[in-house]
């Protein structure tokens, strides 16, 4: 990864984690109830649901401001062409970095997936059709890991990359977005509707 990237990251991640600690004291006074609303049953008494939700929460904050701060300033450069060209190349190392400053992997799901590798597993299945009905983010337990999901609504700005081909991406943007992505499967949304989910697992928490 190079320097500017961790500069960038490590810069939004104290930002966010100083804004965290600012407004632990109001987080704190959420109810069992409230924890357990969001939380599945699945996860274990022995679990520590409310750090994790909170982790997560300070997490995907960092990563969706890293990331759509990088893009904002690539569409600036160059138009839709530059944005899915930076995100071709560092979208994935920038989540890793982002995932291993927190001990943690990070990565992005969804059912219309732009790169395969972001596709659904049966048990992120599970969680998106969850998201479908309107949650707005889980902790659930998987084979010994906590795994943190919380959902990615598609914003108004994000229409000429993943909007309908023609009217919303323009045809010699969706040949470059087909020319980088072949699978792509990540267009013809909407404002508003569900684009994905950030996923977090953390290693055995035990």
């Amino acid at each position: 990864m190079n320097y500017r990237l961790f500069a960038v990251v490590s810069l939004f991640a104290l930002s966010v984690l100083a804004c965290a600690e600012a407004g632990s004291e109001s987080e704190n006074k959420k109810t069992e109830k409230q924890v357990s609303e969001e939380a599945p049953s699945q996860v274990g008494t022995e679990l520590d649901e409310e750090k994790y939700i909170k982790l997560g929460d300070s997490i995907t904050k960092v990563a969706f401001q890293t990331l759509s701060g990088e893009l904002k300033q690539a569409m600036q450069r160059g138009g839709v062409a530059e944005a899915v060209t930076y995100c071709n190349v560092n979208a994935y190392p920038l989540t890793d970095s982002i995932g291993e400053m927190y001990s943690a992997n990070l990565m992005r799901v969804a059912e219309k997936y732009r790169n395969p590798d972001n596709a659904l597993t049966n048990f992120d299945a599970e969680a998106f059709e969850q998201m479908k009905a309107g949650k707005q983010k889980m902790l659930k337990l998987h084979e010994g890991d906590a795994v943190f999901y919380k959902r990615i609504d598609l914003a108004p700005q994000c229409l000429s990359c993943h909007g309908e081909p023609g009217k919303d991406i323009a045809d010699n943007d969706y040949a470059l977005i087909k020319e980088n992505y072949p699978y792509d499967k990540a267009v013809n949304f909407k404002p508003g509707e569900l684009r994905g989910m950030w996923k977090i697992t953390f290693p055995d928490p035990s």
